[in-house]
């Protein structure tokens, strides 16, 4: 299910990012679930709002209109009742718009909007479906936030210990310069030892750390904001992101979120009574990896062409016979959405698993590799005292 954008899984969200135009469909221009394209029409900016909030709203309405309450009661309700302040002056520009008579999903669309153009295409399908039939879609809005909160929760796991184990060995590594090496280059200088090249360069670092500590601090932030936009520009290019894809244990992941996010958002969509071919076209930009789009793109052109969604998955390097097996059999039974829910539920499943067995991997990874670090510089503090010691002898 698409990540909610309130927050951002660089995947390894990857754990996800702003996708360009929407690709055409039908002759229409189909709306880009990341970027905020209307699925009414239009562009509009995001509105962030926590994802509890949103999980909240949904059950709200959800139970609500379940117990027979009318639309237009539960949204004044939950608009005079919600706490979060940015959230509750869109509930109530969604409750002045359909009061207006400008629909559920044309008034939710209004910028900015916390909802993207997937999710709003599934309550314009669930309110011409009928009242019966608009709680489910979002019970299924709440459990598309749920499972987007779980893997957010996941990938945050697996990338807090480390950064809390490089914080721990970076201010080692910077006591151990200020205070410790200088103390062993005294030594060394008065014994006169012919030092290593590792030795010379941790005492080189010291003096150049202590004597120059506000270029030190300038040289750290130009590098770390290099590497930010660096990241931000070639995330983006082919090339990299074939090169990740190459990356064996990485490569598979990535594939399997993108055929998570797929099946999920699909089976969203055809469930909730959004025609095929639309249903593509919003899904072409549920993620930003080329090869994925490319595909969806390639679906999109062969049904559209009068192929079925199955026959057109067959030679995907990212979906393959499998997935195509299971498309084939949604396509022969008429529960097409059914199918793809399910498919795309236990593909989100199988993510959380990989992303918890990564998180037991990296934790111990992180402890050697600071392990390492410091028995590096150690060692090249203690190598010279060595050499002195069997000298003496």
């Amino acid at each position: 299910m698409p990540l909610p954008r309130s927050v951002s899984i660089d995947v390894p969200r990857g754990p996800a990012a702003a996708a360009a135009a929407a690709e055409e469909s039908m002759g229409a221009s189909a709306p880009a679930v990341g970027s905020r394209s209307s699925a009414m029409g239009g562009n509009f900016a995001s509105l962030k709002v926590p994802t509890k909030v949103m999980i909240d709203f949904c059950q709200q309405v959800a139970m609500r209109l379940s117990a027979g309450i009318p639309l237009l009661k539960v949204l004044q309700v939950l608009a005079d009742t919600e706490p979060h302040a940015k959230f509750q002056a869109y509930l109530r520009r969604i409750y002045s718009g359909v009061v207006e008579g400008r629909g559920l999903a044309a008034s939710m669309s209004t910028a900015p909007t916390p909802f993207t153009a997937a999710h709003l295409s599934m309550i314009e399908a669930g309110t011409q479906a009928g009242s019966d039939f608009l709680p489910r879609v979002f019970d299924k809005l709440c459990e598309s936030f749920e499972v987007g909160q779980e893997l957010r929760r996941e990938i945050s796991g697996a990338l807090r210990y480390p950064m809390i184990v490089g914080f721990i060995a970076l201010a080692i590594m910077i006591g151990m310069l200020l205070k410790v090496v200088p103390n062993f280059a005294q030594i060394f200088k008065d014994t006169g030892a012919k030092l290593p090249k590792a030795t010379e360069f941790l005492v080189a670092m010291s003096d150049f750390v202590r004597q120059h500590w506000l270029t030190t601090l300038v040289i750290v932030a130009v590098v770390l904001v290099v590497l930010r936009v660096a990241w931000l520009v070639i995330r983006q290019q082919r090339f990299f992101q074939s090169l990740l894809l190459g990356i064996p244990a990485l490569g598979e992941f990535l594939r399997a979120h993108m055929r998570a996010q797929f099946f999920s958002v699909m089976g969203q969509l055809l469930a909730a009574g959004v025609p095929l071919q639309k249903a593509l076209a919003i899904s072409v930009n549920v993620h930003t990896f080329y090869h994925y789009r490319n595909a969806v793109e390639g679906f999109i052109t062969g049904v559209t062409s009068g192929q079925n969604l199955s026959d057109c998955m067959l030679n995907s390097d990212i979906f393959g016979q499998r997935a195509a097996q299971l498309v084939a059999t949604g396509e022969k039974s008429g529960g097409l959405g059914e199918i793809m829910q399910k498919v795309g539920g236990r593909l989100e499943q199988e993510l959380l698993y990989r992303l918890r067995a990564v998180v037991k991997f990296v934790e111990p990874l992180s402890v050697m590799s600071l392990a390492l670090l410091v028995g590096a510089m150690v060692a090249a503090l203690f190598l010279p005292l060595f050499s002195l010691a069997m000298a003496f002898k």
